[in-house]
């Protein structure tokens, strides 16, 4: 009997802040989940089409070229047309309390900002 060995976790992480992003993702990685950082909105819905393997996307609300809220929007629009990536958990990242709200009707998770790691990692389903 062999044992498989557990696949490493695919994080999309789409923030703009580098001060926020670079330290999360070494964090993230220490802890064994395999990062992908974009900075923009259009650069993390292209790389979400091109990898259907992301188990997770993490998606600052407020970005430079578009709101997470019509990024988040698109990812859920090529879910639907394509089937791939449909098994996704969605995290969106705010310091507005507000963001809260529509986290909840989109029926994804929040996380506030400043992030706490822990938190983070017990909303992603455990390391």
């Amino acid at each position: 009997m062999s044992i498989e060995p557990k696949r490493q976790r695919q994080i999309l992480l789409v923030e703009d802040e580098e001060a926020i992003a670079f330290p999360l993702q070494k964090i993230l990685e220490k802890r064994m989940f395999s990062v992908e950082w974009k900075a923009t909105g259009q650069s993390g819905l292209e790389a979400f089409k091109k990898q259907p393997s992301i188990d997770i996307v993490l998606l600052d609300i407020m970005l430079p070229d578009s709101s997470g809220w019509d990024i988040l929007s698109s990812m859920n629009q090529f879910v639907k047309e394509t089937g791939e990536g449909k098994n996704v958990n969605f995290i969106v990242l705010s310091a507005d309390s507000r963001a809260e709200k529509r986290a909840k009707e989109e029926a994804v998770t929040f996380l506030p900002k400043p992030i706490e790691i822990e938190e983070l990692v017990l909303k992603m389903g455990g390391a």
